[in-house]
């Protein structure tokens, strides 16, 4: 996949993706001195560690690469505030 078409997949900016390809956060194939390509295998990597997330479908990240606070199951963060509170 292109930088577009795996940007589109991911639901981040082209410009992430190359921030992580220079992090070497996300693996890829160099085509030349710049082009890269992705494989679907590569992007999945990506999706897997993000903790939280199961599927590219539900995948939204900010552009720092965490998951989106609409992603965050707030009612399991309250309760468990509630019951160390009450410890």
């Amino acid at each position: 996949m292109t930088i577009r078409e795996a940007a589109e997949y991911l639901r981040v900016s082209p410009n992430t993706l190359y921030t992580w390809v220079c992090k070497r956060t996300i693996g890829c194939k160099k085509i030349g001195k710049k082009a890269v390509r992705f494989t679907k295998a590569d992007l999945d990597a990506v999706v897997s560690s993000q903790p939280g997330e199961t599927t590219p479908e539900t995948k939204t990240l900010t552009r720092r690469g965490r998951p989106r606070a609409a992603n965050v199951n707030i009612n399991a963060i309250v309760e468990r505030a509630k019951r160390e509170a009450l410890s």
